[in-house]
């Protein structure tokens, strides 16, 4: 009851800025078939934003690195994930964590192919990795 509650007050907010976001459009329509005639606002393309989740090339791969040295053990997908939302400022939803512990696990499974990491196994149903120095003195 009270994630409805709380999903009810976003949607209220979500709808209040949909309304500001839909008058500000209107205004600058406005503007455009004054000094632009020629140009219809409404046939324009919606601009693509960058998506919260985008990393730069190789940060996940330094943070899996990184997180694995701090613990000094093996780490799991969703310790990296969380860790990477920390480092972002982003809140840990359900859809934030389910995306970026899937972008986690494909550079984990490239870091794997590639020798950098190697599967520990852990108690419960999470995958466990770390370096293979760590994993030899394990075995």
């Amino acid at each position: 009851m009270e994630k409805r509650r709380t999903l009810a007050a976003r949607l209220k907010i979500v709808q209040g800025e949909i309304q500001a976001l839909t008058v500000d459009i209107d205004a600058l329509d406005t503007v455009l078939r004054l000094f632009a005639p020629e140009i219809d606002g409404r046939t324009l393309k919606a601009k693509r934003l960058p998506s919260p989740f985008h990393a730069a090339k190789g940060e996940l791969q330094r943070l899996v690195l990184d997180t694995i040295r701090e613990t000094g053990g093996p780490v799991t997908g969703l310790m990296v994930a969380e860790r990477f939302c920390a480092a972002r400022g982003m809140t840990p939803d359900d859809r934030t964590i389910i995306t970026i512990r899937g972008r986690v696990s494909s550079i984990i499974g490239k870091m794997k192919q590639k020798g950098a990491v190697c599967q520990v196994p852990l108690a419960g149903t999470y995958k466990g990795w770390a370096q293979p120095d760590y994993a030899a003195r394990c075995q």
